[in-house]
């Protein structure tokens, strides 16, 4: 009885000792695997969140890029016609994003410019500058003292409604002008990066000053997503819809079964086989995951069709960005949804079914459609999808938006003709100048009596000859090459007439001139005429004395396009019996054929000196 006692007893003590032993096996294996669940599901959750996160700051950013262009608009509008211009504006901006609750420009920081004024009457003339709210006072301080685009809320807005606000401040040579705001309403902009609808998790959002602005009171251990908007941080709280021990055991279900049963027979050995298969199981998470993060990381969209062109999968960031649709709405379709026309579905079809030649591979040009309608170039490469024998199941469609391709090269044709033009231009205003050279010594050629007129003759000629050349140099400096600034040459002229004369100069040549700019078929003819009038003048109108004053002024006519250039000097005058038309001399025949080049008409008088006036159009 006594051995038998015992016995039951050692079988009891073994009992005890194997359930004690796969016990603490069990819990062990439960503890760690755990400890990797729970790691494993907020890694999960990490995972869910961030698309929602990069998609409401994208949202944010894209309306505060808004704020730029409403204020470079009006700094570049002149305050006068702002009052015309600025509703088109504000209405393109109004209609390009939605949740814009209104659109200001608040000169001086009286918000004058309010768009839609229906339903923001209450902040038509409101001044900014006395705004009774602290914060609102703060922000404006801080955005007048940065120059910065300061941001203000989310809080319950004026009008109604929870309102993010943007502002900037405009300045002009450093001096404060007033303020742009844009008013964002919050409620679209939840829906639009799709943190309203969430599935699978709960979202709440805290700005820069701890305030819960959106969702709910977030529970225990919230995983904590950073976003930074403009200067501040703002956080993201993540929370499973369910209970984190919900979801924690939603992964561990399966496992926490398996160990029980297998733990009863093999303590130790199913240890090692958990601990192997669970490590396998990881390898393989991280291998799809690691796939998933290339394959979407990718920035052309890629189509993944089986043989019957229907759609298996893309990557969702490409393909949300270039067509607008995500993965769940176009899935098990076929790809003609996003062609611009049937036939040119049909076209890629015929080629991917041509059996003779494998052109999968080749890059085609095409149009593809959004999911908004909107047409837009690309390039598409369609290779054989294969499976691990080698065999075709499918095709692999990667498309690359080439818009800003095509404009560039549009723009680089538009450069190349206009440089074209240009040359063409250049050749042709060379011929016109030599034409003038030629002209011009056919007529100096009479002049050439003896060797000292002969040299007075080429010295003549050389200086009209670089008059011409200083106009191309006035062209080439000016950086254009349709126009000249005469008052410039007209003092460079001057500047080498003075410094011909000798120092110090007995005769002096003043100027009065206006900006007047004349193209490259009145700037020649013009050039010599001033040249010419002034030469004239310094050699014959002194001949009594060697001191002089000659003064040269171009301008307009007041009310007119006009322009008059005139040339007067305080010499001796001219002879009573000076007759233009039957002057013999070449200058005065000069000075006739280039004011008819200009088309204008020439006068003179002989009062206390001689004055030369020549009237003609621009």
């Amino acid at each position: 009885m006594k051995k038998v006692n015992e016995e039951i007893k050692r079988q009891i003590l073994g009992l005890l000792a194997v359930v004690l032993f796969v016990g603490t096996i069990w819990g062990i294996v439960n503890s760690w695997y755990f400890a990797l669940a729970r790691e494993y599901t907020r890694n999960h959750f990490v995972e869910l969140a961030l698309p929602y996160r990069e998609s409401f700051i994208g949202a944010i950013k894209e309306r505060f890029a808004l704020v730029e262009g409403l204020a470079s608009f009006a700094n570049a509008v002149p305050e006068e016609t702002v009052a015309t211009a600025f509703n088109d504006f504000a209405a393109g901006i109004f209609d390009e994003k939605k949740g814009i609750r209104n659109i200001s420009i608040a000169p001086g920081g009286i918000q004058k410019y309010v768009y839609p004024l229906r339903t923001n009457e209450i902040v038509s003339g409101h001044n900014l500058l006395k705004d009774p709210r602290p914060e609102v006072q703060k922000d404006i301080k801080l955005a007048m003292e940065t120059g910065e685009l300061i941001i203000s809320g989310p809080y319950e807005l004026r009008q109604g409604g929870q309102g993010l606000i943007a502002r900037k401040a405009l300045f002009k040579d450093d001096s404060f002008q007033g303020l742009v705001t844009i008013v964002l309403d919050m409620p679209p902009i939840y829906r639009e990066s799709g943190i309203r609808d969430a599935r699978n998790i709960s979202i709440t959002l805290i700005d820069a000053e701890q305030r819960l602005f959106f969702g709910p009171e977030p529970g225990e251990n919230p995983i904590n997503l950073k976003m930074q908007i403009t200067d501040e941080v703002w956080q993201m709280l993540v929370m499973p819809k369910n209970s984190w021990q919900t979801e924690y055991f939603r992964v561990m279900q399966p496992f926490f079964f398996m160990t029980i049963i297998i733990a009863l027979f093999s303590g130790g050995g199913l240890f090692l086989l958990a601990r192997k298969m669970f490590s396998l199981s990881r390898k393989a998470r991280l291998e799809q995951l690691r796939y998933k993060n290339l394959f979407n990381s990718i920035s052309d969209a890629i189509f993944v069709t089986d043989e019957q062109r229907r759609i298996i999968d893309a990557n969702q960031p490409a393909l949300q960005s270039m067509f607008g649709y995500d993965l769940d709405e176009i899935a098990g379709k076929d790809t003609s949804l996003i062609y611009a026309s049937r036939s040119d579905f049909d076209k890629i079809g015929n080629l991917l079914s041509e059996k003779s030649t494998d052109r999968t591979g080749t890059l085609l040009e095409i149009a593809l459609k959004r999911k908004d309608g909107s047409v837009f170039p690309a390039e598409i490469s369609i290779p054989r999808y294969l499976d691990n024998r080698g065999k075709t199941i499918g095709k692999i469609g990667i498309i690359r938006d080439i818009t800003d391709r095509k404009i560039a090269r549009e723009a680089l044709h538009r450069e190349i003709e206009e440089k074209q033009t240009l040359l063409r231009e250049i050749h042709h205003r060379v011929k016109n100048n030599l034409n003038i050279v030629a002209s011009l010594l056919n007529l100096q050629k009479n002049e050439f009596q003896t060797e000292v007129s002969a040299r007075q003759s080429f010295d003549d000629m050389a200086k009209r000859i670089h008059s011409m050349a200083m106009i191309h140099d006035s062209l080439y400096n000016s950086g254009s090459l349709s126009s000249v600034t005469m008052s410039t040459y007209i003092r460079k002229l001057i500047s080498e007439l003075n410094a011909s004369l000798g120092r110090p100069p007995l005769i002096r040549i003043d100027a009065d001139l206006e900006d007047i700019k004349l193209n490259i078929t009145s700037a020649v003819p013009c050039g010599i005429l001033i040249n010419e009038l002034i030469t004239n003048a310094i050699k014959h109108a002194f001949r009594e004395s060697s001191e002089g004053r000659i003064y040269v002024s171009l301008g307009k006519k007041t009310g007119t396009h006009t322009i008059v250039l005139t040339v007067k000097d305080n010499g001796s005058g001219l002879n009573p019996d000076f007759s233009l038309e039957s002057s013999a001399s070449l200058g005065m025949r000069l000075i006739q054929l280039l004011t008819s080049q200009l088309d204008g008409t020439l006068s003179y008088s002989s009062d206390q000196g001689t004055t030369f006036n020549v009237e003609f159009g621009e």
